[in-house]
C-alpha cells in the first residue's frame, strides 16, 4: 500500500479517535455532573466514524491497537449500548483508569506510525517490538521468586530438624519484601498456572 494513502488513513483515524474520545468524556461527565446533558448527539456519529476509520487502517496497525485493548472503544455504537457502557464505567473506576491508559497508548502508537511515515520508514513498522507494559516489574518479580524458592527449599531441608526456624525465615523474607507470605505464594501460584496454560 502506498505510504501517502496509509498516512491519510492514519491521520483520519487519529482525528476520528480524538473526536470520539472527547465526545465519550463529555458523555461520561453527563453521568457525574448534573449540569451536563445526559445525551450526546455527536457521540453516536463519532463512534461510527471511529469504527470506519479503524477498519481502513493496515492490518498490522489494527492488530497492534487491538493488542493494547483498543477494542473497548469499538464496541458500543448506539444509544442503548453507550448508556450501558457509561453506567459500567461510572461504577468501575478501575476500568475508567484502564480506558485512559489505552487511549494514551493508542495515541503513542499513532504518533510512532506517523513518525515512521514522515521519515519514509513505514516499511520498518512491521519490525516494531511487541509491547510489554510491565517490563520493569519482571526483574523485581524474578528476584523475589528466587528468594522465595530458596526459602521454600530451606523449609524442605529443615522439615525433620527445625520446621519453625524455616517458617520464621520465610516470614522474615516476606517482611523484607513488604509482602504478605500469602501474597508472595499467590504470585508464584499464578505464574505456575499461567505457564501450564501456555
Amino acid at each position: 500500500m502506498d505510504e501517502t494513502v496509509i498516512k491519510h488513513d492514519v491521520e483520519t483515524f487519529q482525528e476520528s479517535f480524538n473526536n470520539y474520545y472527547n465526545s465519550l468524556l463529555n458523555f461520561i461527565n453527563g453521568g457525574i455532573l448534573p449540569e451536563k446533558t445526559l445525551a450526546s448527539a455527536d457521540l453516536n456519529e463519532n463512534t461510527i466514524n471511529l469504527q470506519a476509520a479503524f477498519y481502513t487502517l493496515p492490518e498490522i496497525v489494527q492488530k497492534r491497537l487491538l493488542a493494547i485493548d483498543f477494542n473497548l472503544f469499538l464496541q458500543a455504537d448506539n444509544e442503548v449500548d453507550l448508556y450501558a457502557y457509561r453506567n459500567y464505567i461510572l461504577k468501575h473506576r478501575d476500568f475508567m483508569l484502564h480506558m485512559f491508559t489505552v487511549s494514551i497508548r493508542a495515541d503513542s502508537e499513532i504518533k510512532l506510525i506517523l513518525k515512521l511515515l514522515g521519515n519514509h520508514n513505514y516499511r520498518n513498522y512491521k519490525y516494531a517490538i511487541n509491547r510489554d507494559y510491565s517490563f520493569y516489574e519482571k526483574n523485581e518479580d524474578n528476584e523475589n521468586e528466587d528468594k522465595i524458592k530458596q526459602n521454600l527449599n530451606v523449609c524442605q531441608i529443615d522439615k525433620s530438624n527445625n520446621v519453625s526456624n524455616s517458617i520464621n525465615t520465610y516470614f522474615d523474607f516476606s517482611k523484607e519484601t513488604q509482602e504478605s507470605p500469602i501474597s508472595s505464594l499467590l504470585k508464584i501460584a499464578i505464574k505456575l498456572i499461567s505457564k501450564i496454560w501456555n
